[in-house]
């Protein structure tokens, strides 16, 4: 794991357009690192895909850089790779307005309540011809309310930005590029029914039980659990003929569940 900011992204991005990937393992190798561990990974000779979890150290807030690779040295030759980490206690929720303003939500990424007073900036990328770079110009700010919720008015040209966050004792320049778009005057209310297996195969003649959420969502795409209503469910066999239709009533909770 090594050191991240603003400086570092810039300077991988310069080396990364003259020298490609191999500069930047050779830069990454050249900092110091703040934590480092080797793992063994599980035997791979079955053909099938595999993954790992690894802990990661607790480490202040902030973002920081990790590299892996197969081998120690992290060579240029050989698997080596990295991925930009967020330590944030700050959690982040966007949703498009049809109108073309961006709504967010902050909330503590562990207890999940929302957060107040939580100042938002907005920031977008701008090319200085004189200067021959690019440089992040801020374009809006909000201040989030009680219920955690802050929203911005973006101008055309101005709908590609990043978010930086402020409170809490944290200031967080989000990595990641929010887009806000005008979708336009179509209606966006809909319905949708996610569906829930308690199995992800099944054998020839095996039962299949299932689970469904029925939601609605407003011109705003706020959702709302669909409760006490009348739902056809059709099941299909693996040629897509049909095997039978259930008549099926959600309960109080939106859901309807069968086999």
């Amino acid at each position: 794991m090594l050191p991240y900011d603003e400086n570092v992204g810039k300077k991988l991005q310069a080396i990364r357009n003259k020298e490609g990937n191999q500069g930047v393992i050779t830069y990454l190798n050249g900092l110091e690192p703040i934590w480092n561990q080797s793992v063994n990974l599980p035997p791979q000779d079955d053909l099938h895909s595999h993954s790992l979890e690894v802990a990661l150290p607790a480490r202040p807030a902030g973002q920081y850089l990790l590299m892996a690779s197969d081998e120690e040295a992290f060579g240029t030759e050989a698997e080596t790779g990295y991925a930009i980490l967020t330590y944030s206690q700050l959690g982040i929720w966007q949703r498009n307005l049809p109108s073309g303003k961006s709504d967010f939500f902050v909330f503590d990424r562990e207890q999940g309540n929302p957060l107040g007073g939580i100042t938002a900036e907005a920031w977008v990328s701008e090319y200085r011809s004189m200067q021959r770079k690019s440089v992040w110009r801020k374009v809006a700010t909000a201040i989030s309310d009680k219920d955690g919720h802050f929203a911005f008015a973006l101008k055309k040209g101005e709908r590609n930005f990043r978010l930086k966050l402020i409170g809490r004792d944290e200031e967080l320049f989000l990595p990641d590029n929010f887009y806000s778009y005008n979708y336009g005057r179509g209606s966006r209310a809909h319905t949708l029914t996610h569906f829930f297996l308690d199995r992800a195969i099944y054998r020839p003649g095996q039962t299949v039980f299932f689970k469904a959420v029925l939601l609605s969502f407003d011109e705003n795409e706020k959702p709302e659990i669909m409760p006490r209503q009348e739902v056809s469910i059709t099941l299909l066999d693996a040629n897509y003929q049909e095997v039978k239709t259930l008549k099926l009533v959600s309960n109080e909770y939106g859901t309807v569940s069968g086999s």
